[in-house]
């Protein structure tokens, strides 16, 4: 289930006794997890509630044999994976869990698929996957939250605004603030002052344009770059582009060649630095690519700042041409 599904049970109480907390979103995942505790250990949640984080299957199932204080239910949160025999015996203790115990799984970011444990948890319904909103989720997201602080914005500027701030859910909600601030009760939420107030997130801007160009649109990547470029310098702006799209480009060429020799999970993650939704995006987007062609695109983006420094050509013109030689065979 998704995050929708997870309020949705938990109003009608048709939550399971197990469930498994994992994904990008973590002010959302924070948040069903604080409405669950309030659901689940309203009172005397100091003794209600136990966290692991490390342990054996046989001190997390003597917790959750604990029957509640004063209350019905209790809460028993693991906020790591458990890995071999102790896997085995949780799992089996779970699946006949008592009914006055609620054990939650919390992990931070994606969990490991591969493990023992998730695997499990997800065949039987106990996964709640966070992750981040889609474009109408942030929308509309964004303008209902808006009228509870007493403001109201359109779904255009709601859209403008996530555009600028990226799809983190507390960095939306932190630019909201301030703008329902700056507007006062009863104020409209305007581009312009979206604008004046929002800070524009730079990197995200940028890994939008990226994705364009990898997801070949072209047309849509050059629009998003002459936004970022709008009113600046289009040279020197270029060259610190051009360095963002040698680093991703370098980053494709390492997990094209993880993916070649069948590395692992681990030595993925460990290599590339990256975990779930981003490790995934990044080993979608080596593979729309030959080895030669990430070694020639990444000495175009190389050559970006020489034109500049060197031959005192344009590196905004130099940009664009490597721009279009790396990415014009994706379509």
């Amino acid at each position: 289930m998704n995050h929708i599904d997870f309020f949705q049970k938990l109003k009608s109480g048709d939550l399971p006794n197990v469930l498994l907390f994992h994904g990008d979103e973590e002010y959302v995942k924070e948040q069903a997890f604080s409405e669950l505790k309030k659901v689940i250990v309203p009172q005397f949640e100091e003794l209600n509630l136990n966290y692991f984080d490390s342990g054996t299957a046989d001190e997390i199932i003597a917790s959750c044999d604990v029957a509640p204080f004063m209350a019905d239910k209790r809460m028993v949160v693991c906020r790591f994976i458990p890995k071999e025999k102790d896997a085995k015996k949780l799992l089996d203790y779970l699946a006949n869990i008592p009914d006055f115990t609620i054990f939650v799984f919390y992990i931070h970011g994606k969990a490991d698929v591969k493990t023992a444990v998730v695997k499990q948890l997800k065949t039987d319904g106990f996964e709640v996957l966070f992750d981040y909103f889609d474009e109408g989720e942030a929308v509309k997201w964004v303008m209902q939250n808006a009228l509870k602080m007493g403001c109201t914005i359109s779904a255009a500027d709601a859209k403008y605004m996530t555009d600028l701030v990226g799809r983190d859910m507390l960095s939306i909600k932190n630019e909201l603030i301030k703008l329902c601030d700056y507007c006062r009760e009863g104020g409209v939420i305007t581009k312009s002052i979206i604008a004046n107030i929002v800070i524009k997130n730079l990197e995200f801007q940028l890994y939008n344009t990226y994705s364009y160009f990898t997801n070949g649109k072209m047309q849509d990547g050059f629009r998003s770059l002459e936004s970022i470029l709008n009113g600046k310098d289009k040279d020197s702006e270029s060259m610190g582009i051009a360095g963002y799209f040698l680093s991703c480009l370098k980053a494709a060429l390492s997990a094209y060649d993880l993916i070649k020799r069948n590395a692992s999970q681990q030595e993925m993650e460990r290599v590339t630095g990256k975990k779930g939704w981003a490790l995934k995006e990044l080993c979608k987007t080596a593979k729309k690519f030959t080895r030669q062609q990430l070694l020639e695109g990444i000495t175009a983006f190389a050559n970006v700042a020489r034109t500049r420094i060197v031959l005192g050509q344009s590196s905004y013109n130099a940009l664009c041409d490597s721009i279009i030689k790396t990415f014009s065979h994706i379509k």
